[in-house]
């Protein structure tokens, strides 16, 4: 199933709402996905991984003709710095940018110090 899910990201339906977060099990998988994604109308999309990974998917991006601008959109790596390791605190740094960005907010602590 894997190799097809580059082939199903063109046939859902994309708006200005729509996040797509890429996260396989190897970079093959992570370009072609990559690629099958910024050429959605999706206002977000997000990519699981290391620098080393994200500067090499940028010129496979950039060799395939995809506009600079759309490739600086990309974010990589994924995810709000939380300071996490696990997947689950690496998911919830995934779901916090995606909420910042949805809401246009800026990370910032919503506490207050203590007396």
């Amino acid at each position: 199933m894997g190799g097809h899910i580059p082939d199903t990201i063109p046939t859902l339906e994309y708006g200005w709402n729509s996040y797509i977060v890429i996260a396989t099990r190897g970079h093959k998988l992570d370009a072609d996905c990559l690629l099958a994604a910024v050429r959605t109308d999706a206002r977000y999309i997000g990519l699981l991984g290391s620098k080393r990974k994200a500067v090499l998917v940028s010129q496979m991006l950039k060799d395939e003709g995809v506009p600079q601008d759309r490739i600086d959109s990309i974010r990589t790596p994924v995810g709000l710095d939380l300071g996490g390791r696990t997947p689950a605190e690496i998911a919830l740094a995934v779901l916090a940018e995606i909420t910042q960005e949805r809401y246009a907010g800026v990370p910032r602590s919503t506490s207050r110090p203590r007396a």
